[in-house]
């Protein structure tokens, strides 16, 4: 019966490694598909936003951002005269999408994202 146990054990512990090597390599993909469709906006910064946010919401977020560059884009609430950006369109959305978390959403506006993006 012991060894039974200690198999089952080390086979969870395989398992759980495998997972987060799945998670991880799925964060990367979105993260990479996230930053063409923005222009190459920064890998590191949307790897973070991914890993935050989860895949599935920040893909859901770039589809919404590439349909509103498709009709026009978005203008700068605070400057209506300028045009937000492609990744600055992207947090703003983040910011304004009610099924997101208000702490996710401050995660993901840390002072170091609104100051290289001017936001």
């Amino acid at each position: 019966m012991k060894i039974s146990k200690n198999l089952v054990k080390k086979k969870n512990k395989k398992n759980k490694k495998k997972q987060k090597k799945i998670v991880k390599n799925n964060v990367d993909l979105v993260a990479e598909k996230i930053s063409f469709i923005l222009d190459k906006a920064d890998l590191k910064l949307i790897k973070n936003i991914v890993t935050i946010l989860t895949p599935k919401i920040a893909l859901r977020i770039c589809n919404q951002t590439s349909d509103i560059e498709d009709s026009g884009g978005l203008n700068d609430p605070k400057e209506p005269t300028r045009r937000l950006s492609r990744f600055e369109s992207f947090l703003y959305l983040i910011e304004n999408d009610s099924s997101i978390s208000e702490n996710k959403k401050d995660q993901v506006s840390n002072p170091d994202v609104q100051k290289k993006y001017k936001l």
